[in-house]
């Protein structure tokens, strides 16, 4: 009986075995199809991506990324180990590794759709609104904190840990967290202002409190980045930027520039008038000036000088290009009074901008 008992046994050892070495073969083919069926799927997402330009085609192609195969191959190997007679202590493990794989991958495929619904939505905007992308960036980010800690007290849950006296202890902990890093926690919020309200945009050019200036460059969570008109850049925390006065040169529609040219007493009237004729005609040619709103008067004559006053307004597109024209309508200026010999005062300063 004890022979028959044996072989018995031997025979049933041969058919698990037998039954496992099957179950693993499968698992291994089924996992190498699955992942050339899903590189398959991304390139063909890909494609259309590229050639419809399609929100949707983004999205399921970022959904598509986000399916991690160590994970997915935990998730397979648990299902089919159903079919295999497994002690109740390794079976338990079993089940814990499969809650954590299954936690891991539902998170990273929620945040490849936050992901990818923001990037969407910041590609849209963007051509209008340079700066939405820094806050479809933020949102997403912190959406994304969000999910991932949602997901780890339901896994802790899940498992029978008591997250009741987690979260108490995080809140005990995030008090004294929030005490040592209170100037980023400001500087963030503060940048999530600046996204919100938008007292200015990227490309604009401001000017702070400690004359400080130059063209936004970039708007980030903790620092705003800007370029000075000397070249270097400047990063300004966020929580001073929106402590201090900001003055947005870019919000008007146009510029209005004037200056006084003082004249020698003895100049001649035609030359004068001559002088009138070509400084609104170097006015004219530029393409940023407004045609129709050019002024070049004799404001006053007294027994220092013929005060010629030149108003003109400049549209607003961008800062760099109206400094550049100023300067060529400055110079051309220079030029044609070294050509008709024309004398300024010496009493006055030869030319006094305003703006």
């Amino acid at each position: 009986m004890t022979e028959i008992a044996y072989q018995i046994q031997k025979q049933i050892s041969i058919y698990l075995t037998r039954d496992l070495l099957n179950t693993i073969l499968f698992l291994l083919l089924f996992i190498i199809l699955l992942r050339i069926y899903l590189n398959y799927l991304i390139k063909k997402q890909k494609t259309k991506t590229l050639l419809t330009g399609s929100r949707i085609n983004k999205f399921l192609m970022e959904i598509l990324k986000q399916i991690k195969f160590p994970l997915l191959l935990i998730l397979i190997g648990y299902l089919i180990s159903f079919s295999l007679k497994i002690e109740a202590r390794l079976n338990t493990l079993l089940t814990l590794v499969f809650q954590s794989a299954l936690t891991l991958q539902i998170i990273f495929l929620v945040q490849g759709a936050i992901k990818a619904f923001f990037e969407s939505y910041a590609e849209e905007h963007e051509p209008q609104h340079p700066e939405s992308r820094s806050l479809y960036t933020f949102i997403s980010k912190f959406l994304i904190i969000v999910v991932w800690i949602l997901g780890i007290l339901l896994f802790l849950s899940n498992i029978g840990y008591d997250i009741s006296s987690l979260i108490t202890s995080i809140g005990v902990g995030g008090v004294a967290i929030a005490l040592a890093v209170q100037n980023i926690l400001k500087d963030i919020f503060s940048g999530f202002i600046i996204l919100v309200n938008k007292p200015f945009k990227i490309g604009d050019f401001i000017k702070l409190d400690k004359d400080q200036k130059g063209t936004v460059e970039k708007i980030g969570f903790k620092n705003t980045s800007i370029k000075t008109i000397s070249g270097e850049d400047l990063l300004i925390p966020n929580d001073d930027i929106l402590n201090s006065r900001i003055y947005n040169f870019s919000n008007r529609d146009k510029r209005r520039v004037s200056f006084n040219l003082y004249l020698d007493t003895n100049t001649e009237s035609q030359k004068i008038s001559h002088l009138k004729t070509r400084i609104s005609e170097i006015i004219n040619n530029q393409k940023m000036t407004e045609k129709d709103n050019i002024r070049v008067t004799i404001s006053e004559i007294n027994q220092y000088s013929i005060i010629t006053e030149v108003v003109y307004y400049m549209k607003n597109d961008n800062f760099n290009d109206f400094i550049n024209t100023k300067d060529e309508i400055n110079m051309q200026i220079k030029k044609f009074v070294e050509k008709e010999n024309i004398n300024f005062a010496n009493s006055n300063p030869c030319v006094n901008i305003n703006q």
